[in-house]
């Protein structure tokens, strides 16, 4: 609705604005557009201070359900979703470590399936001098070692993305354990 302006007339008690029902029904009309958009029809939202503190400027926030998500935006920038507890993507929230040692061989391909980032962490055992050791996300070495030295431990962790495959080659050794931090 456009604002309804209560014509007050040319001069006071002339006769020529609105009489006082209709200037009254434009203001509740304009006040109840008001108190719908800014409020829940009885009440008005708290309002938010947006920009003017120390080292801010003075942009547009936008902060706003697309449906799915918690978006955020800044004049014309999209930031993107506002990752909170409760959007349950970032790494952590909602994951615990499992073992998967059973469940798992040095040198096969596996695919995180989840729609989050998972954390693997895996111990190899008895690993030889002069052995190297690859791990890999999506095909692409993420690290190699190369051990100068035998060891009894061999401690390996790294992050895999959504929908990407990993695994880890290692010539020697066998695995310890194999923990990852997944939904």
């Amino acid at each position: 609705m456009a604002k309804q302006i209560v014509n007050i007339g040319a001069n006071a008690n002339d006769g020529s604005g609105d009489a006082a029902r209709t200037a009254f029904t434009k203001l509740n009309q304009n006040m109840n557009e008001i108190y719908g958009a800014l409020g829940n029809g009885t009440t008005l939202f708290n309002a938010i201070q947006q920009g003017g503190g120390t080292g801010q400027d003075s942009n547009k926030i936008y902060i706003g359900w697309s449906g799915s998500s918690l978006k955020a935006q800044v004049d014309n920038v999209d930031l993107g979703i506002v990752q909170t507890e409760f959007s349950n993507i970032m790494l952590g929230i909602k994951q615990t470590f499992k073992s998967v040692t059973n469940g798992r061989s040095l040198g096969t391909t596996y695919t995180n399936s989840t729609n989050k980032p998972i954390m693997v962490s895996v111990i190899l055992s008895n690993v030889a001098s002069g052995t190297q050791v690859i791990w890999y996300v999506n095909e692409g070495a993420i690290c190699a070692s190369t051990q100068t030295v035998a060891v009894t431990q061999l401690p390996i962790t790294f992050i895999v993305p959504p929908g990407q495959t990993y695994k880890i080659t290692s010539s020697t050794g066998s695995i310890g354990s194999w923990m990852e931090l997944s939904s």
